[in-house]
């Protein structure tokens, strides 16, 4: 990575090596592929000194399977995002880790937890008595 962006050394058929080849990614999409993904490299007006990359794949079993019409954000590491043709969307961390959310979260919809265990806090939560509120309740973990 440069200053300028992601760079890439590119090796094209007939063993045709190019360094510091400017990757050209959607706004708001960054990735750093690994030194074997494939790639699709242009040359702007024909000249083999001004390349770009513009797309680039790793290995194409890391690949999630959709169907028709789906997409997925995703990584060889096993985590996913998919956004599905009925309209849900699926977030699925690499196995054995968890999907932690360091902000604030808003449910305006029924809230289903299925889980073999469950652990809640309400730090805030009190209630009232004849004789006023109760305390917060004590921190847990």
């Amino acid at each position: 990575m440069s200053e300028d962006g992601i760079e890439s050394n590119v090796i094209l058929l007939g063993n045709e090596k190019h360094s510091a080849v400017k990757v050209m990614q959607h706004y708001g999409f960054a990735s750093l592929p690994d030194d074997d993904a494939e790639a699709v490299a242009l040359f702007v007006g024909g000249s083999r000194d001004n390349g770009v990359v513009t797309a680039e794949q790793g290995n194409p079993d890391d690949i999630p399977k959709l169907e028709k019409g789906e997409v997925s954000l995703f990584s060889k590491y096993g985590q996913k995002i998919v956004l599905k043709k009925d309209g849900s969307i699926l977030i699925v961390p690499k196995e054995g880790e968890i999907v932690r959310v360091e902000s604030d979260v808003e449910f305006t919809g029924d809230l289903k937890v299925l889980c073999d265990g469950i652990f809640i806090t309400m730090q805030n939560h009190q209630h009232q008595t004849a004789v006023g509120p109760t305390s917060p309740p004590t921190p847990g973990r």
